[in-house]
């Protein structure tokens, strides 16, 4: 199944007439989903405590962004001025993926009957 979509997404983005419009199948991916993913693992991984912290799902994945800038310039993975140019467009879309991650986290609690309101 994910050989199918791979080779789909390959096809989709090789059209040339599409290619100017959307980006290539690199950017996309390395603008818009890493973030994401990035800002999204350690709130998969979070206690109910912090779960109840409306501020945590904003806060954690802005700080997992900055530490995945921080690895990559130790290991010299990234230079400094395309983390700088980077770092704005990465915080934003982790930021707002982790908030609409709540959302789906409270639903969940609540389905489970485990939310914790005060």
């Amino acid at each position: 199944m994910c050989i199918v979509v791979r080779l789909l997404l390959r096809v989709f983005f090789s059209i040339t007439g599409l290619t100017a419009d959307f980006g290539d199948l690199f950017t996309l991916t390395f603008v818009c989903v890493v973030p994401i993913v990035i800002g999204i693992i350690p709130l998969g991984f979070a206690k109910n405590e912090e779960l109840s912290l409306k501020s945590f799902f904003l806060a954690r994945p802005v700080a997992s962004v900055l530490l995945f800038f921080l690895f990559c310039f130790v290991t010299r993975l990234e230079d400094a001025i395309c983390m700088l140019i980077m770092a704005l467009p990465f915080m934003m879309l982790a930021g707002i993926s982790g908030i609409i991650y709540s959302n789906f986290i409270e639903k969940k609690r609540r389905r489970k009957g485990s939310c914790i309101r005060f």
